[in-house]
Parts: C-alpha cells; structure tokens; sequence
C-alpha cells in the first residue's frame, strides 16, 4: 500500500466518523487475513451474553456455522427461541442452546450458574448491556445500566472462571463502546448517575468500566481477557436508544454482522490468541484505548473498581 493510501486511511480513523461507520469496516477489511476464520469449531463450547439479536445473534451465527456449540444467555424466553430457531435453520448445527438470564438481576444469574457444573467454556463473551434514557432500578436495587453492563457481568464471570480455566486456550471477551472514549472512570458516577439521569453519561461510563475489567481478570486470574468495540452497528438497541443518531446515520452504520466480526474473530482466530495482553481491539486490530490523556485510570483507582464490585457481589457468591 502506498504512502499517500497509509497517509488517506490515517485520516480517516482519525475522524471517527469515516472510521466507526460501515466505510471504515470495509477500508479495514481490506487488511484482513480471510484465512483467518477458516476454522472448524465443533467441540468447542461459546457462552454469549444477549444473543437474541444484534451483535450478540450474529456472533452466534457465525460461530454456530463452524461447528461450534452455543450457549445462548437471554432474559426474553419467546425472543430467545425465536433467536435459536433461526441460528438452528442457517446453521443446521443442532447444538445451541438457550439459558433464560437476566444479566441485570444477581439472584438470577446465581441461580442459573450451576447449569453450567463441570462445562468446559471455550470462549464467554460479555455482549448484553443496555442504554436506557430514564433512570430505572435493577430487582436488587442497582441503576440499571451498572447493573446490567457491570455487575451481572463481573458476577457470571466469577461464577464461570473455573469452567474457562479447564480450557488452556479459553478467552474472556468484553463488548465494550467507542463511546466510552471521552469518558474516565469515575466510581462514584459509575454506581450512582447524576441528577437528572443522562442514560449516554451511565453507559460511557460502564463501557469505560468494562475495558478496566478485562485487564484486571487478566492480571489477577490470569485468564485471556480482551475488549473491543464494534464500531457503529444498526441494531435494535441503537434503534431504541438513539433513534436520532440512528436516523441521521442509518445508511452509514453498519449491519450486525459488520460489527460482529471482531467478536468472532476474537473468540475463534488463532492470530489473536498469540497477543499475551490484556488489548482494545477495534477491527481485528490493537487500537488504543484513550483518545485523551484525561481518561486514563490510575492503578490505585483501578484496584478500587475491582474491590467495590466483589464486595457488592459477596453475597451471591455463597
């Protein structure tokens, strides 16, 4: 590639809008490996988060069209079902299945853990999460969105961590935002938004939280932990959320498998594997995780993040 098209796509990315929108998928797809997701996934096992649609669903179909077992985990019984039928009838692999969860409700996720005794988990990929525009309570009395993005998370990954450490080559994969980016962690913001509730400030900063996250598993379980964005992905949850931004953009976002492909090839592509880091990933590729020097977590609070949580999970960890 020449200079001036190195010099075009750096201008590009550094934009944002020509760079998380379906232009800049297909100039980065351009770079990628194809033989990269020629894999045979069969014997291997996937826990995915909100696969009922979105991003979540077409992780899962890609997946499930290699063989691969799914473990769909979703809080609507019918939109589940439906989900699987339709992964059953693309992908003509019987096994995938569905664990009715809601990643909000912390009862419900201790509850539904032990289906998973003695499951070896290839891959389990955090991808639910929500963007609400009024403030509204988890059933254990959490903002919805912490809850949701955080809390469930964090829960289910320690009640999992010994079915991902019986697979040598497991991996932990976070699905975090590029809103994220003009955003630092704030602990007292993350657990308790301002007044009035902006629902975008809340998930800025549990997206924020997941990208620490995934570098504190690694460190301290020593598992394989990544996260990524998918960069701006027409979804239901971006129809719902943002109806003006997905208005204004319709024609520029991305579809869902678009957005997937990271998620995929994080979950499966050797090449990935390799990386012995905690990374952010955007496009199969190791972007940086701070566009402003502002943003950066400092250890100590990182540490505190880490703590806060597993002192509010203690209690569903018995």
């Amino acid at each position: 590639m020449s200079w001036f098209h190195n010099l075009k796509n750096s201008v590009l990315d550094l934009s944002i809008a020509f760079s998380f929108d379906k232009s800049g998928y297909h100039r980065h797809q351009q770079q990628f490996d194809a033989t990269d997701l020629d894999l045979d996934c069969h014997g291997k096992h996937y826990v995915i988060t909100g696969a009922n649609s979105g991003l979540g669903k077409a992780t899962a179909l890609a997946i499930a069209k290699r063989g691969g077992s799914i473990h769909m985990l979703c809080r609507n019984p019918e939109r589940a079902e439906e989900a699987r039928q339709d992964i059953l009838a693309q992908s003509n692999n019987p096994n995938i299945f569905t664990t009715i969860i809601d990643m909000s409700d912390l009862e419900n996720i201790r509850a539904a853990a032990p289906s998973f005794a003695g499951q070896p988990i290839d891959a389990l990929i955090h991808n639910a999460g929500i963007l609400p525009n009024t403030y509204q309570q988890s059933r254990q009395g959490y903002e919805s969105t912490f809850a949701t993005n955080i809390l469930g998370p964090q829960l289910l990954t320690i009640l999992l961590r010994e079915n991902l450490k019986t697979t040598a080559s497991s991996r932990l994969i976070w699905v975090s935002s590029g809103g994220m980016y003009p955003t630092r962690l704030d602990l007292k913001r993350l657990q308790t938004p301002k007044t009035p509730f902006d629902g975008v400030q809340a998930y800025s900063q549990t997206k924020r939280a997941q990208l620490e996250l995934s570098a504190l598993w690694a460190q301290k379980e020593n598992l394989w932990s990544q996260s990524m964005h998918p960069g701006w992905a027409d979804t239901k949850g971006v129809q719902n959320s943002l109806p003006r931004f997905q208005k204004l953009m319709e024609k520029r976002l991305r579809s869902s498998k678009e957005g997937a492909d990271c998620i995929v090839w994080l979950a499966i592509a050797q090449k990935p594997r390799e990386e012995p880091h905690a990374c952010f990933w955007f496009d199969r590729k190791k972007v940086s995780e701070h566009y402003f020097p502002w943003t950066r977590t400092a250890d100590p609070q990182q540490q505190e993040l880490w703590d806060v949580l597993n002192s509010l999970l203690t209690p569903y960890l018995s």
